[in-house]
């Protein structure tokens, strides 16, 4: 019981690790459980970041321009 639940906890770190990364949060959780935390891990590590998402903005003069995010939504900072 208590390897199992080192596992998940181990898992859910390198989740945690691979939010902004190619397969997300469930992704790198799910390969951690089935593969083990430290390939899980190296997963996250040699895999690629995600790809900033774009949006159309309206401007206060009616034009549209391209606004870039990250994956999750927000604004990026780059």
């Amino acid at each position: 019981m208590g390897i199992f639940l080192t596992i998940i906890l181990l898992s859910a770190i390198v989740a945690l690790l691979g939010i902004n990364r190619k397969f997300g949060f469930w992704g790198y959780f799910f390969a951690s459980i089935l593969l083990t935390p430290l390939l899980g891990l190296c997963l996250v590590v040699a895999s690629d970041r995600r790809h900033p998402k774009e949006k159309k903005v309206l401007t206060k003069d009616g034009h549209t321009c391209t606004k870039a995010t990250v994956g999750n939504g927000k604004d990026s900072l780059d």
